[in-house]
């Protein structure tokens, strides 16, 4: 299992405030049967945690599109540019 800062719980997450990411939002179907996802970009303004009634890593995010903070979970994040020196 692996340790370190960005480990919890054994899962490596890499992330951090100000990382730029893409999300994965929501799922739809089309008129015509196909599934669509949307994607929508923001910065990463939490730190991941995981709290006693959460099973799974959290963090929040700042959406350009749509001017909220949301919360996601790690498969629903896509980081696009990292703040990593």
């Amino acid at each position: 299992m692996a340790r370190g800062p960005d480990c919890i719980h054994g899962v490596m997450w890499d992330i951090q405030r100000g990382d730029l990411v893409r999300t994965r939002h929501k799922r739809y179907t089309t008129l015509d049967g196909n599934q669509q996802l949307v994607y929508y970009h923001g910065i990463v303004i939490g730190s991941p945690h995981v709290g006693q009634l959460t099973m799974f890593p959290e963090i929040e995010v700042y959406i350009f599109e749509t001017r909220r903070v949301e919360t996601f979970v790690a498969g629903q994040i896509e980081t696009i540019s990292s703040t990593y020196y």
